[in-house]
């Protein structure tokens, strides 16, 4: 009786998450971000194709497309992007956002709490009463919480490549040859766990602020809608790797494109640390870190400068290959070189080349 009773909480559970989310107002600017994408995709997928750019013919476009769609994805790197996208989201990536995530930013919501709760009794800022599903608030609390998250995401990606044990993690992200849409689910679970707890963070400190600043915090309901948010950062992610070359122009100063994002996998030294932004590029132009993109995408080489041959590495000695990298430094240096600046050791982050 006990086992029927978790499975129906369970069932009533998913059906009323999946009915918050289909219900939500972003959902429907979900579904516009996708239909407006579409366009883009068919106006630049002719003639700006950097991956088989000196194949191209002048063909009609849908046939163009299809033949540089069916090229990028039947190679070996595809096929390890998709075995990534695939074992992570069924092993690791469920329990992160379903269970490690609500758990993680609740700690933090809990933890901060009392400490916000004094600093605005401190500065006399009284909590206002509005109801509680009150469409502002609802607004501005998912912008803060979306701007939180990018501005987090990129402290984290800054110091996946500044701290020496995070970079061998995120090595994997860097080891494709070249980029596509699947190239964002190419990453260590290690890499997904240290991106989860920087947006429980990010979640967790925006919600302990709303709890205090309003009566009634964020109700679950509200807090679904963070799925759809989530779904415009997972295809705005999936994007950049895109191995179309598009510009989005002076929106670049805002927005994050295939044409910017390239050159941060680029192998150049001079790109290395640069363009950080997941979504939003912002950050990266406050703190110095935005590279400009070239007109043209032909000398930009991507991938890694490494000892290690990622190219022949199947999916479980990508998760081991990290491991066995910052063993082999701290026998080496000892175990204070793994929190050594990447630059310290290597401009690149090829830390074998320095033992």
């Amino acid at each position: 009786m006990g086992l029927v009773t978790v499975i129906v909480e369970l069932k009533n559970f998913v059906i009323e998450r999946v009915t918050n989310v289909v219900d939500s107002e972003l959902s429907w600017l979900a579904l516009l971000f996708i239909v407006l994408i579409i366009p883009i995709l068919i106006k630049t997928g002719v003639g700006y194709d950097y991956v088989n750019i000196e194949d191209q013919k002048r063909e009609r476009p849908f046939t163009q497309i299809y033949k540089n769609i069916k090229r990028i994805y039947s190679t070996a790197s595809v096929r390890m992007d998709l075995l990534h996208l695939i074992l992570n989201q069924l092993i690791f990536v469920g329990i992160a956002q379903f269970i490690v995530l609500p758990l993680t930013a609740e700690y933090y919501s809990a933890t901060f709490a009392p400490q916000i709760s004094a600093f605005f009794g401190k500065i006399g800022l009284p909590k206002l009463n509005v109801i509680e599903n009150h469409h502002a608030v609802h607004f501005i609390y998912l912008v803060i919480v979306f701007l939180a998250y990018e501005f987090f995401q990129y402290l984290c990606h800054f110091l996946k490549h500044r701290v020496g044990f995070l970079w061998e993690f995120h090595k994997v992200h860097h080891s494709a040859p070249f980029l596509a849409v699947t190239t964002a689910y190419r990453r260590h679970v290690v890499d997904i766990y240290t991106n989860i707890f920087f947006a429980g963070f990010a979640i967790g400190l925006t919600d302990a602020v709303f709890s205090q600043l309003f009566y009634s915090r964020p109700t679950y309901s509200l807090a679904a809608d963070l799925r759809v948010v989530s779904l415009i950062i997972t295809l705005s992610s999936s994007l950049d790797h895109s191995h179309i070359w598009w510009s989005w122009g002076k929106l670049e100063r805002v927005l994050v494109s295939p044409a910017v994002h390239i050159l941060h996998h680029s192998k150049d030294p001079k790109h290395f640390g640069k363009n950080l932004g997941e979504t939003l590029s912002i950050f990266d132009h406050v703190f110095g870190t935005f590279a400009k993109p070239d007109v043209a995408p032909e000398g930009v080489e991507v991938g890694l400068v490494d000892k290690f041959d990622w190219s022949q590495a199947s999916y479980f000695r990508t998760l081991i290959q990290p491991f066995k990298a910052i063993t082999g430094i701290i026998s080496a240096k000892g175990l204070k070189s793994i929190f050594k600046n990447v630059n310290e050791i290597n401009l690149i982050g090829n830390f074998q080349k320095k033992l």
